[in-house]
């Protein structure tokens, strides 16, 4: 961070980074791409969500409210050091800041075929149905193969890092068994081959330590077959989309 990053806005960043990376592990994509595309939750996964939202935006709000009580004195120490450079007008204005630093959720059912009542042929219904079908047919794929993607990376990371020369970052198996908790309950299709691979990696590769991969080069060892062998099990369902 700069050195002129007031520690009360990194605050606020932090906390729109943690509200926005919740949101993303807790949904699979939809519809639409990037930051603004719309993200599916499943019903199952609703009260963890909307728990999980609330706790990370009280988190925010709090953050940017301490930010706009310093903002006039930050605003005036900037003025003071552009000097001649200062302009008023390239400042957010005092009754608009804290509107930039709120967020909202808006919940939306996924269409399904038999919301479809117009008054069209019965031809021109059957094909806006089959459209409607098609597409969330094929969105459904889409998140499932996020799902999967978020499995296989978690356990690519693992191998790499119990690799002879990985680095065991200290959140390892923490963000691994965070990713099967959450898959848990963001398995939309049913797909029982997911479950049981997510099961799998739960029962092989979280019940260790950072601290046995760090300091036991056996566990080390048989962390990296273990997670081979996982891979290799995964790849008759699931291969990664070459970069």
């Amino acid at each position: 961070a700069s050195r002129l990053t007031a520690p009360e806005f990194a605050a606020v960043k932090d906390a729109a980074e943690a509200l926005y990376l919740f949101h993303i592990a807790q949904t699979l994509p939809w519809s639409g791409m990037g930051r603004n595309g719309q993200r599916l939750l499943p019903t199952s996964n609703y009260m963890t969500y909307t728990d999980g939202v609330r706790k990370r935006g009280d988190a925010l709000r709090s953050a940017a409210s301490d930010f706009i009580d310093v903002y006039p004195r930050l605003k005036a120490e900037a003025m003071l050091r552009l000097g001649d450079l200062a302009r008023d007008e390239d400042f957010i204005d005092d009754a608009d800041i804290r509107e930039r630093f709120d967020y909202d959720v808006a919940f939306s059912p996924v269409p399904s075929s038999g919301d479809i009542r117009v008054d069209l042929p019965a031809d021109q219904i059957d094909a806006l149905e089959y459209a409607v079908t098609s597409r969330v047919e094929a969105a459904t794929r889409l998140a499932m193969d996020d799902a999967w993607k978020r499995l296989h990376d978690a356990v690519a990371r693992i191998r790499k890092a119990s690799s002879k020369d990985g680095v065991v970052r200290s959140n390892l198996i923490d963000s691994v068994r965070d990713i099967c908790d959450a898959l848990g309950r963001l398995n939309v299709a049913d797909d029982e081959r997911l479950d049981r691979m997510r099961r799998t990696v739960e029962a092989e590769l979280t019940s260790i330590t950072v601290e046995d991969l760090r300091g036991n080069d056996a566990v080390r060892a048989d962390t990296e077959s273990r997670a081979a062998k996982i891979m290799e099990t995964m790849a008759a369902f699931y291969s990664p989309v070459a970069a």
